[in-house]
């Protein structure tokens, strides 16, 4: 539970496993300090495994809207 949900996302993703890995990244969306990572989930190449699968277009939209509606975490 202290775990990272990106890292442990990551993890399964290398693992093959993307079940686990979407509940991770669901895990990592939902969270107050998502904008935090959005720029680090849209682009890791750790998750290049899941550009392919069906959920990851509703992940990349809805990180583009906290990108869009909060601006960079750097603002």
């Amino acid at each position: 539970a202290d775990e990272s949900p990106v890292e442990m996302a990551f993890i399964y993703a290398w693992r093959g496993e993307p079940d686990q890995a979407f509940d991770w990244l669901e895990l990592a969306t939902s969270h107050e300090r998502f904008r935090f990572n959005v720029y680090r989930i849209l682009n890791a190449p750790e998750l290049d495994s899941l550009r392919t699968d069906p959920r990851w277009e509703g992940l990349a939209r809805r990180a583009e809207a906290v990108i869009e509606n909060q601006g960079s975490p750097s603002e």
